[in-house]
């Protein structure tokens, strides 16, 4: 699976790239508005709605963003460590495993976003909301970073399968 878009029929396919913008941005919002346990609770049904509208499963959105779950999982416990009696403290450890937590649902929707939304309407929703040569500028940076991270991720995967088939995994 690749961070790409993928056509369906889904709910999220038939909206308006500015009604999803707008979506993913009120949803930000929201998650750094209410920060608390309860606020980021009421968050999460919709976090994990979100993707079922596009065609993805909340696990398919996840193993995209496995790169960056080792640094959402140890951010907590590294706030936590101090140099000293205690040695950790909770305070701070579960401040930052719920910003960890506030991200992970952010992440999903935004990559609803990306699922739901081809790069030529995101480009022209950029270019609308942002008016005149930063507009132009900042959609042809949004079009070039849709188009060439799933084949950079592609090259990848064929690099390491390559390197995998001639045992490479064994090698020193």
């Amino acid at each position: 699976m690749t961070l790409a878009y993928r056509p369906g029929g889904g709910v999220l396919h038939r909206l308006d790239p500015r009604a999803k913008l707008a979506l993913q941005a009120g949803f930000a919002a929201a998650a750094f508005a209410h920060t608390t346990i309860l606020g980021l609770a009421a968050l999460t049904p919709v976090a994990v709605v979100v993707p079922r509208l596009a065609g993805a499963s909340v696990r398919d959105v996840l193993g995209e963003f496995r790169a960056v779950a080792p640094f959402l999982l140890a951010a907590p416990a590294v706030a936590g460590l101090t140099l000293g009696e205690p040695w950790f403290r909770i305070a701070p450890a579960a401040r930052v495993a719920l910003a960890s937590y506030r991200v992970l649902l952010v992440l999903l929707v935004a990559a609803t976003y990306v699922y739901s939304t081809p790069v030529r309407d995101s480009r022209a929703a950029v270019r609308w909301l942002l008016p005149g040569k930063l507009g132009a500028a900042t959609g042809i940076g949004v079009a070039l970073v849709f188009r060439f991270l799933p084949v950079l991720q592609g090259d990848l995967t064929a690099r390491r399968d390559a390197v995998n088939a001639r045992l490479g995994g064994e090698r020193s």
